[in-house]
């Protein structure tokens, strides 16, 4: 029979998960001490560096700060400027074509 298990909300399962996949050294550590030292750092990355999918590719700072829309909108902008560049650079070269 398999043992009884806590039911985890799927919240704390995803993060858990990002957790030791993206931070696999944080398994081999033994010293109480230095684990929560580790931990801390990547509590610090999680929430003011690593991007979120499911708040739209920004930081949970950004978002909880006010930014995230202005980061998103920068994005779009940058986006369609890129790919004006990339138009007006074809457009030119079309011309110098051996």
């Amino acid at each position: 029979m398999s043992p009884i298990r806590a039911a985890v909300p799927a919240p704390a399962e995803s993060l858990f998960g990002h957790v030791k996949t993206e931070n696999p050294h944080l398994e081999t550590i033994t010293d109480p001490t230095i684990l929560e030292g580790e931990l801390t750092l990547v509590q610090h990355a999680y929430n003011t560096i690593r991007l979120h999918a499911s708040i739209g590719y920004v930081t949970p700072e950004d978002e909880h700060t006010g930014r995230g829309e202005t980061v998103r909108q920068a994005r779009r902008d940058g986006l369609i400027a890129a790919r004006q560049a990339r138009i007006d650079y074809r457009r030119s070269q079309q011309g110098n074509q051996p």
